[in-house]
């Protein structure tokens, strides 16, 4: 992982000076705002898409200072239904353009949002009543978001740009992983995320089941953070619309890093090793934490190194204290057809006969003995902290797999805690 620089963030200081400060803190990339919602304070956008001589130097700058360009954003509202939705359109083709000139992969934005037939204004439906939300919400889909969409990657696409990353933002027609699922469903895998923990913190969300969900199809994070206000919240939920110059007022603020989740909670926000990643191991993890610290840590899941043919009560002896989450989860090697055809096994979970290894319930892959050896390295790790049941074995309900894995816990886990 790098650090990286929304330069709007220090937008009150001319480029030199943020290049400048960004490189001596340690930050490795910067994502720069062309326009709509931000004043691009750092980007002359037209007079860049003028002159090769003006990007060259533009790039220039940016090296010198041993940073790279992670994207170029243009966040705003091209679906608006007035004549603001025509002038954002045009700053995101520009964007576009932009990346193709600068050699830029990843452009950042928001998806946009139309109203309903007729109206003036943007009309974000967050509830199926009353019964004329159901009708707009399909009209917005079909007459509007997915045609808009289908053209616009086809534009990228045209100009070698692959990596539209979208923010999961408010009052925009994606705003969580189901409408972005929508979406990316209609118009294919250009769309991407661009993964802001502070939005889903405030609509109600764990950020970390969302990463889990959307996995490759984030293509680049903004770090964020949301202060929840209990008090506030308490009485008027978390839909909050009272300026953020109010911030005593409001059941929620954006807030600077670990002031509004502590460290814990950030170093949570790390790495599954799991197949089909770069940091699968203990050994590709080392890699990665040798380059950018602690804050990178293990959620230590003992089912993957399973079906890789490691031990994962080894793998705990030898991440020990990196290991900072654990998810409860078993595999079972089926002997017969791993004997022919080895352990790496692309076949469908749902034909599971056919397979060489299948998730399954706590114990049925395992046995108590084994996962109470597991739990003793843990301890013995310094690991006395939650074991996250994760339910994956599709040859039992959810219900009782969940059941027979808490019993079996119960039985084996050191400490634990009524």
């Amino acid at each position: 992982m790098k650090i990286g620089l929304l330069t709007d963030s220090l937008g009150a200081m001319p480029i030199d000076e943020v290049l400048r400060v960004a490189a001596q803190a340690g930050v490795r990339m910067v994502e720069f705002a062309c326009g709509n919602w931000s004043s691009a304070p750092h980007i002359e956008l037209d007079a860049m898409l003028q002159s090769d001589a003006r990007r060259r130097e533009f790039v220039a700058k940016v090296k010198d200072h041993g940073l790279t360009i992670s994207a170029l954003n243009c966040s705003g509202n091209q679906l608006h239904p007035g004549a603001v939705g025509k002038q954002h359109h045009a700053v995101v083709e520009k964007t576009i353009e932009l990346a193709r000139l600068l050699e830029v992969e990843r452009v950042v934005m928001m998806s946009g949002l139309p109203g309903a037939p007729g109206d003036s204004h943007p009309n974000w439906i967050v509830t199926d009543w009353p019964p004329e939300c159901m009708s707009i919400l399909e009209y917005q889909w079909t007459d509007v978001i997915v045609p808009y969409w289908k053209g616009l990657v086809k534009f990228a696409n045209d100009r070698g740009v692959r990596k539209l990353c979208l923010e999961l933002h408010g009052h925009q027609a994606v705003y969580n992983p189901a409408s972005f699922k929508r979406l990316r469903d209609a118009v294919g895998e250009t769309v991407g995320v661009n993964y802001d923990p502070s939005h889903p913190m405030w609509m109600g969300a764990d950020p970390l089941a969302g990463v889990r969900q959307l996995g490759g199809a984030i293509y680049h994070v903004h770090a964020k953070d949301t202060r929840i206000e209990p008090a506030v919240a308490a009485v008027d939920g978390l839909l909050d619309a009272r300026s953020p110059n109010r911030p005593s007022e409001r059941s929620w603020n954006y807030v600077t890093l670990g002031y509004g989740h502590d460290a814990l909670w950030w170093k949570q926000f790390c790495l599954e090793l799991h197949g089909h990643q770069a940091v699968y191991n203990p050994a590709s993890f080392n890699r990665l934490r040798d380059a950018v610290g602690e804050t990178v840590g293990v959620n230590y899941d003992p089912s993957h190194p399973m079906w890789m043919g490691a031990d994962p009560l080894a793998g705990v002896r030898q991440l020990g204290g990196a290991i900072y989450h654990v998810h409860a989860k078993d595999t079972r090697i089926e002997r017969a057809v791993a004997s022919v055809d080895g352990l790496l096994d692309a076949r469908s979970p749902t034909l599971a006969s056919e397979r060489s290894w299948n998730y399954v319930t706590l114990g049925y892959g395992h046995d108590a003995l084994w996962w109470k050896q597991f739990c003793l390295e843990l301890q013995r790790a310094g690991y006395d902290d939650v074991l996250s049941i994760e339910h994956e074995d599709l040859a039992m309900t959810p219900l009782e797999g969940v059941l027979k894995s808490v019993r079996l816990l119960q039985d084996v886990a050191i400490n634990v805690l009524a």
